[in-house]
């Protein structure tokens, strides 16, 4: 559910749709809140339950929204490691459990309010700007839904949204609980550093090789070698069909007239504009404009209100949720009230002037590949049939590869995160991490399960188990020496920086010492704060910061290399800060404030509608991550 949200609010209407439902995020964590629930097995509250198919299809978008967003590659088990599955099955519950209530207390969008919002999305428009009907049912199919199913998902979509309104419209987080954290971030402090040079350090003799043997013996477990084996794998797309299928130029043309929005340069858009310096002074307007009024009317009648009509780019409006939320809007819709400097707005849009089209020759290549991957898709997806048969039939890779028309792939020996011995990682085996773990459990000969993930097929064959081993000092001896040398420079560095504040506790002065041992001192023209550290290392900052005036100190940065610091004075924070810092503190309590109302909000939904959950069935699903990854 979690994947047909993203996909849906990548388009312009759903940036404004959801404009003012961000700080819902937050407070139900990680998930879309609004992710439906079907099927039943764990969690029932009023007429809705949730199941172990809720919470798998959360948790394989999540995974792969992790993978997309940070490059992370995760498996299941992986997730189930930090806790995923576990905060998707609480949090499907809060809002499974939310609108249980909604349906106790009458609560529910209309399906008109449904019908208002697909019919004035830019992606279900053709060129023409009518409601394409087609475009509605391929899309929700995309998602896996029928069309009633996509329109159920909208409307509790709706109704979540009218239950957050409620619970923290208008909330406001006070002073006091941002100012004790901007006094914490704002001290500052005054430093001297002294960082080792190579002068510092004594030559390192080349070792011996009773040196490297002692070494090595110091050391060995550094040098074992993880169990390893020897993968081969049969792996094909829906690239791989793309030769196989024939493009109609008519296909391509219609593409271009169902994507025209797409290909077409800025709009301009008429606005009525009406500002206030209060919320509500904005919500009565809108509130007026629903009952049918005029807008002028209204606007006229509001004490407060100011009126103005403006033709607009989206690169004239300087707020950027505002703009997007102006052009995302369809023509006639009245929204507000939102946030806009020190005052609230609300927007009425007039009329849409369609920018200039891209000419169908510049991208008729493109689209001709869009169409024939959308067929490529289509002979992958009836591939699949013959696939599972072939393997369920007992059929070798070699078979299945002939079949296919894709090679067999042989790896050198990998661990079991999929690693060759140098550190290196194929890429196909660092897209399906859980299948290399799944091989982990196999013997040699044996096949493993088919591995479907972003469009792609995969199947690995265990052929050969190297064991887990120790090498012999003379199969590394060769990589040694450099080893051996760069570990006895990290015992001079510490050494030499131990010494220098010896030295000063016992009597010397900290420039007396840092000379001696031939320190580079840099004494730090402005002081340092925990917001602003001028560049400083986190590590040293955060060791600096648990220091006393006066005193002198080994701290490491992140690379473990030992500094010398002395800290000169400690002004405390809290007067006239930083602007800037003083923004941002205060944005992060309104947000921590924002979760704790909603999880208050949560739990006293939760007192008055009782959900049931077969906590047997719960655990017995989230054992099964970790089953699953035992050998």
């Amino acid at each position: 559910m979690m994947s047909v949200m993203r996909s849906f609010v990548k388009s312009k209407w759903a940036l404004g749709l959801f404009a003012l439902l961000i700080i819902s995020f937050g407070v139900f964590g990680v998930t879309d809140p609004f992710s439906g629930v079907s099927g039943g097995g764990f969690v029932r509250a009023g007429e809705r339950s949730l199941g172990a198919r809720d919470v798998s299809r959360t948790l394989d978008q999540e995974i792969r929204s992790i993978r997309e967003e940070n490059g992370e590659i995760l498996s299941q088990a992986d997730a189930a490691k930090r806790g995923i599955p576990q905060a998707i099955v609480q949090e499907l519950t809060q809002q499974l459990t939310a609108l249980a209530y909604a349906d106790r207390i009458g609560l529910r969008a209309s399906p008109v309010a449904v019908a208002e919002i697909i019919d004035g999305a830019p992606a279900f428009q053709n060129g023409l700007g009518q409601v394409d009907r087609d475009a509605i049912a391929r899309y929700a199919s995309e998602q896996g839904y029928t069309v009633p199913q996509f329109e159920t998902y909208l409307q509790d979509s709706l109704t979540y949204d009218y239950l957050r309104q409620a619970a923290l419209g208008g909330l406001r987080a006070p002073e006091i609980l941002s100012r004790p954290i901007i006094t914490f971030l704002s001290e500052r402090r005054t430093l001297t550093v002294g960082r080792l040079t190579e002068a510092s350090l004594p030559v390192i003799p080349q070792p011996k090789e009773a040196d490297l043997r002692a070494f090595y013996q110091e050391r060995s477990a550094a040098f074992a070698q993880p169990e390893r084996r020897i993968l081969s794998a049969v792996s094909y797309s829906r690239e791989d069909f793309l030769d196989k299928v024939k493009v109609d130029p008519a296909d391509v043309k219609a593409e271009y007239d169902r994507r025209i929005r797409e290909f077409s340069g800025p709009e301009t858009r008429e606005i009525a504009q009406f500002t206030a310096a209060t919320q509500k002074a904005v919500q009565d307007v809108v509130d007026g404009v629903k009952q049918g009024k005029t807008l002028e009317a209204v606007a006229a009648a509001t004490p407060g209100v100011t009126l103005a009509v403006l033709q607009v780019k989206a690169a004239d409006l300087t707020d950027k949720a505002y703009s997007d939320t102006v052009f995302a809007l369809p023509k006639g819709e009245t929204f507000g009230p939102m946030p806009l400097g020190e005052s609230f707005v609300g927007v009425q849009i007039r009329s849409v002037i369609p920018g200039e089209a891209t000419p169908f020759a510049q991208l008729e290549e493109t689209l001709s590949m869009d169409v024939a991957r959308r067929g490529a898709g289509k002979l992958f997806d009836d591939s699949e049939e013959m696939f599972y048969d072939m393997v369920s039939g007992g059929a070798s890779l070699e078979d299945l590869g002939a079949e296919i028309g894709a090679p067999v792939i042989a790896f050198a020996p990998v661990d079991g995160s999929g690693r060759f011995e140098g550190g290196a990682q194929a890429g196909l085996l660092s897209r399906h991490p859980e299948a290399v773990t799944a091989a982990f459990s196999l013997a040699a000969g044996e096949v493993g399960q088919i591995v479907e993930a972003d469009g792609e097929r995969l199947i690995l064959r265990v052929d050969t188990i190297v064991p887990a081993r120790t090498p012999a000092f003379e199969e590394v001896s060769a990589r040694l020496p450099p080893l051996y040398l760069a570990a006895k420079q990290v015992e001079a560095a510490e050494k030499a920086a131990g010494d220098v504040v010896a030295a000063v506790q016992g009597g010397k002065t900290f420039e007396a010492a840092a000379a001696a041992a031939k320190l580079r001192v840099i004494r730090l023209p402005e002081p340092i704060t925990r917001a602003n550290a001028a560049g400083l290392d986190p590590a040293i900052v955060e060791g600096v910061f648990a220091l006393k005036a006066g005193v002198v100190s080994v701290v490491r940065d992140n690379q473990g290399e030992p500094w010398i610091v002395r800290v000169e004075g400690i002004e405390p924070g809290g007067a006239n800060p930083d602007p800037q810092l003083v923004s941002q503190v205060s944005g992060l309590v309104q947000q921590s404030l924002t979760r704790d109302i909603g999880e208050a909000f949560s739990r006293g939904v939760t007192a008055l509608v009782k959900p049931k959950s077969n906590e047997g069935a719960i655990k017995a699903y989230l054992d099964g991550f970790t089953t699953e990854e035992t050998p």
